[in-house]
């Protein structure tokens, strides 16, 4: 059972340092006589930096134009006892920030609204406050979902209060850059405002808690240049030497629902990027293959069962089926029964205990099936909603694997025995007419592995992950006739030459489609820089690769 979740967690509480809360002030609020918002005041770290800013500018305590909401009532106290030093502990409402801002008359706005909005997911956010974010949302032109957490809803509704110069400076998930469900957030933020700035962390900078997070600085108007820039730094007290009117170039911010992550490449990489993607010859990965997840069984420990175990497999082996359970077992194009034989030798072979919903049950499999009742299988919820706890749904051997979490880099394989694979380990269909050695093939080049880095999500351990609908929209090269390669490109991934292997596909992707090496070369740069983001925020640094 998972652990019940913390006051914190059922609220989305996380406090911010004040080296971020003062550095968003600092930045937030232009002018003395601005009108300041923090619509989740927690425990008042952003108005003790905003009423100190505000001092700071020259505004006295009796006209400072500070407000703040805040749900909880001894979160509120302690705001209160923040402004208390300035005379402004009036300037705290305790309610709910939804509520407050649908009772606003028309044309009320602030300067600069700024926070930590709560990190709280649908199934913790309650009813008499999504009610009212949700319909902010809709009338804001967004379309919320049991997927949308409340952290959205308060970057809607605050950039709907801004005047048209006001700013906006918020913490939020790094979600943000690269989920599917703040995809319309995205795009609302690109049209919403000139000129956007993320800041991003190579550590973690909320103490005690696995919550990657973003500063994002949005400005409604600007006298210079628009467009959106990434800048990263270490931690909160590097922030102290950023100004985020100087650093690092801005971009062309992409209007569309794409993700973010994009922007932390450098311009010249996401020209060629965008360049290579209205390309003639490069398509959708889901035009000539499809991705599905791997088997899910509902408790591995039981349907998982090794080659080389306690138990007679011969009793039943007409139930088992050969099925791959870890990444490290894709090492090739191409998935032979040698591979099989040494996952064997390795002790990463498993068998699928794979019973048909009309399959008899012979007595040593009724035994072994015995063994799971005494242990509870039947009632995790998986086994629970089937009709026979021990049919494993979608069993079908794969045509080909692809890699569903990634350390190093993408890969796509064929697949040569009759293995299956658990949900590790995408299965792919090649849909009638394509040549499985050319596609994969094809799939390993820079493009397509830039675009992974851009597509997918970064999770902990410097893991990068593709979903299915991920993976068929990553656009390749698709070259028939590049199957001739398949022999050195394996072999180059197999010893981990993983450039070598790139350079070989990138010359003959330039060659036949009339790309110039230079754009691969770019691209080859930007793979190699987002894949170092997510392994120095996450893990040590990855080796560099072997040579042929």
């Amino acid at each position: 059972m998972k652990p019940t979740p913390s006051a914190d967690k059922l609220r989305g509480g996380y406090y911010t340092p004040d080296a971020i809360a003062e550095f968003l002030a600092n930045w937030a609020i232009q002018g003395p006589n601005d009108r300041v918002l923090e619509p989740s005041a927690g425990d008042g770290s952003f108005l003790r930096a905003s009423a100190g800013r505000l001092s700071e500018l020259g505004a006295r305590p009796d006209s400072m134009g500070l407000v703040a909401i805040e749900v909880d009532p001894a979160a509120a106290m302690q705001a209160k006892d923040a402004l208390a030093p300035y005379g402004l502990s009036a300037a705290v409402r305790e309610g709910d920030f939804f509520a407050y801002a649908e009772s606003l008359p028309a044309g009320a706005e602030f300067d600069a609204i700024l926070g930590n909005p709560p990190f709280l997911r649908f199934q913790h956010f309650r009813d008499e406050h999504r009610e009212p974010a949700f319909r902010l949302m809709r009338c804001a032109g967004l379309h919320p979902t049991r997927l949308t957490n409340a952290w959205v809803p308060f970057l809607v509704a605050s950039t709907a209060l801004l005047s048209d110069i006001g700013r906006l400076a918020m913490v939020v998930p790094a979600e943000l850059l690269q989920v599917g469900y703040a995809a319309e957030l995205r795009r609302f933020l690109s049209d919403a405002f000139a000129r956007v700035t993320v800041i991003a962390f190579d550590s973690l900078v909320f103490e005690g808690i696995q919550q990657e997070v973003v500063l994002l600085l949005a400005e409604k108007a600007s006298e210079s240049q628009p467009g959106i820039r990434v800048i990263e730094v270490r931690d909160a007290a590097a922030l102290s030497g950023v100004d985020p009117s100087h650093d690092s170039p801005l971009k062309e911010m992409d209007h569309s629902s794409e993700k973010w992550t994009q922007y932390f490449l450098h311009p010249d990489e996401l020209q060629a990027l965008r360049a290579v993607r209205q390309t003639k010859g490069f398509i959708s990965l889901g035009t000539v293959a499809s991705v599905d997840v791997g088997v899910v069984t509902g408790n591995n420990d039981f349907f998982l069962i090794a080659t080389h175990g306690e138990l007679d497999h011969s009793r039943f082996a007409v139930y088992l089926e050969p099925i791959l359970t870890r990444s490290r077992q894709v090492r090739g194009l191409e998935f032979t029964p040698e591979d099989w034989a040494d996952s064997r030798r390795q002790g990463d072979a498993r068998h699928l205990l794979a019973i048909g919903p009309e399959d008899g049950i012979a007595p040593e499999l009724d035994a072994y099936l015995q063994t799971g009742i005494d242990a509870g299988v039947p009632l995790g919820y998986k086994c629970r909603v089937r009709k026979k706890w021990y049919v494993v749904p979608s069993v079908s051997r794969a045509q080909g694997f692809m890699l569903r979490q990634i350390h190093s880099h993408p890969q796509m394989a064929i697949n040569s025995t009759e293995a299956t694979s658990t949900d590790t380990v995408h299965r792919v269909a090649f849909r009638g007419g394509t040549d499985p050695r050319g596609l994969a093939v094809s799939f390993h080049n820079s493009a397509t592995f830039a675009f992974a880095e851009v597509m997918g999500r970064s999770y902990g351990g410097g893991v990068l992950e593709l979903e299915p609908s991920e993976a068929d929209a990553l656009p390749i090269p698709y070259i028939a006739a590049l199957g001739d390669l398949l022999p050195s490109v394996d072999r180059a991934l197999r010893v981990g030459a993983v450039e070598a292997a790139l350079s070989m596909v990138d010359e003959a992707v330039a060659q036949q489609l009339g790309v110039s090496p230079d754009e691969f070369a770019l691209l080859r740069r930007g793979w190699l820089r987002l894949r170092a983001r997510r392994h120095r925020r996450h893990g040590p640094a990855l080796p560099r690769a072997g040579k042929l």
